[in-house]
């Protein structure tokens, strides 16, 4: 190295701080053996505020700080040669909020505040015990930034310059794997604090590799055939592989465990859509066991629907990476549950007319979403209510959801309309979702449009963008959509349940769905 003052400068003040350093390891280690001495906190405890490894980086900064005061030149070379050592630092950096934490609860403790002020003034410290354990937690950082104004003022011609660089990687990959490890330790305490925090939590919840990502207030909406709501409040957890709702006991520290979501191929998260006077923003969360109505402000219904699907998502291709992923069998079951239907609509339809006169009915309209067809399908409520009599008794062991009970007086109100739109999607939502009911051919038929049904979704779909420019300013045409016919939505959809193979293509059309005798 050149003897440029500034760089001299530079050398002997990182010398001179890491004799400081050491000096404060070694204080640290002695404070420890008294308190082991003394007995004055469990070992348990000593373990928490990682005295033992202090004595191990006491250890490694003498020889480097030997190192450094023999070799200044050839400051590269030093640290490198002490590199791998530095990993020490990831655990310390990770356990210290636990440590202080735990600290900050002795210090509450007049025994071990009258202790500690005896044996720091024993070992002839002035600094605070807490000073001295965050000096390890800002030490790497301190290393790059230093080293990093020795190196600029280097001549690139040193031989000691491409052994800086090589020291300044190397120590900010520690410093790289310190901050995820510290962000994925505080997650991880987030986890515990929130579990320890709740009443009734289930032994089977706990999980290790579990990182919370948003919490937040919900509201579980029961409704009736009346358009009647009945709201509870909940706090909804959000986590990396699990949904927890909890109910508010109106502290904001103590909740009582509701119920959970494990992150899986079951899970179904769907905006609800139209919910109008009723239920103006709200979504659904669904698995095989059970559908949860759930409302909330436009834009939290928004940032819990984004939030949910993308944390699903991540944990499934984890799930997928890891090979872990066993919970669809047949994968027919994934590709049903890939399928969306939503009631976007409903239509006042008059039978037609008898002897004794004419009544109304609602038709609701059905938008089902697959990943190559987008459809509609009109269905009446007898029609729902016919589907689940038939599932119910085909399943006599599985729930197969609930739908509103029917009943004659007031169900044409606009509310009592919207409160069963809302209660059939959830039906559908949790036909959908079940490994075993969505690949009933029941559900495959009642998917299927009839013959009275007019498929084009286009005025319920969201318009498509327009086409792109090429570079002369014209636009480009546009990629032709193939063609749909009711036909090929229905082998299709035999298509996805597995069921193509086993019927002819006469047979098929048996699933084109037959309405009730009004027609629409």
């Amino acid at each position: 190295m050149t003897c440029c003052s500034t760089l001299d400068f530079l050398i002997n003040e990182l010398v001179d701080s890491e004799r400081k350093y050491v000096q404060d390891l070694q204080t640290l280690s002695a404070i420890n053996e008294e308190i082991k001495r003394q007995g004055l906190i469990s070992s348990d405890q000593i373990s928490t505020l990682m005295f033992d490894k202090v004595r191990t980086l006491s250890t490694t900064h003498r020889t480097l700080f030997g190192y450094m005061e023999a070799r200044k030149k050839e400051l590269g070379s030093v640290f490198n040669s002490i590199a791998p050592y530095f990993k020490l630092y990831v655990p310390y950096c990770q356990a210290a909020n636990k440590a202080q934490e735990l600290l900050t609860q002795l210090q509450k403790n007049s025994t071990f505040v009258i202790g500690i002020r005896n044996i720091m003034n024993s070992v002839s410290c002035t600094e605070s015990l807490t000073h001295l354990q965050s000096q390890p937690t800002k030490r790497i950082t301190y290393y790059i930034q230093t080293l990093d104004n020795i190196l600029d003022r280097t001549p690139k011609a040193d031989p000691d310059f491409p052994e800086l660089q090589k020291a300044i990687e190397l120590l900010q990959a520690v410093s790289s794997q310190i901050e995820i490890s510290v962000s994925k330790s505080e997650k991880v305490a987030k986890v515990m604090k929130i579990l320890d925090t709740m009443s009734n939590v289930p032994g089977s919840l706990m999980s290790p590799g579990r990182e919370f990502i948003s919490e937040g207030p919900v509201k579980y909406c029961n409704l009736d055939n009346f358009g009647q709501k009945q709201f509870k409040d909940f706090w909804i957890f959000l986590f990396t592989d699990i949904i927890i709702l909890a109910k508010d006991k109106g502290s904001s520290q103590k909740k009582d465990f509701g119920m959970a979501f494990n992150f899986s191929e079951d899970v179904i998260v769907q905006e609800i859509a139209n919910g109008g006077s009723v239920l103006d923003a709200g979504f659904y969360m669904a698995d095989f066991n059970q559908t949860l109505t759930l409302s909330c402000s436009k834009y939290d219904k928004v940032k819990w629907v984004k939030l949910i699907k993308s944390a699903l998502n991540d944990h499934i291709a984890k799930l997928d990476t890891l090979g872990r992923n066993k919970l669809i069998v047949n994968p027919a079951q994934k590709r049903v549950r890939n399928i969306k239907a939503s009631i976007v609509d409903h239509k006042k339809n008059r039978s037609r007319s008898t002897p004794v006169g004419s009544s109304s009915f609602i038709v609701y309209v059905v938008l089902v979403e697959t990943e190559r067809f987008q459809y509609l399908i009109r269905r009446r409520y007898s029609e729902f209510l016919s589907l689940k009599k038939s599932m119910d008794e085909k399943y006599e062991y599985i729930k197969t959801g609930t739908i509103p009970s029917k009943h004659v007086i007031g169900n044409m109100n606009e509310e009592v309309i919207i409160s069963r739109k809302i209660m059939l999607e959830s039906f559908m939502i949790r036909l959908l979702s079940h490994p075993v009911l969505c690949l009933d051919e029941l559900v495959i038929t009642f998917l299927t449009p009839g013959e009275s049904d007019s498929i084009d979704a286009s005025e319920y779909l969201e318009p498509e963008p327009e086409a792109d420019k090429a570079e002369d300013g014209e636009k480009k045409e546009k990629t032709p959509k193939t063609s749909k016919t009711k036909k090929d939505i229905a082998e299709y959809l035999l298509e996805l349940a597995g069921l193509k193979d086993k019927y002819t293509d006469m047979q098929k059309d048996k699933y084109l769905f037959a309405p009730s005798a009004d027609s629409y």
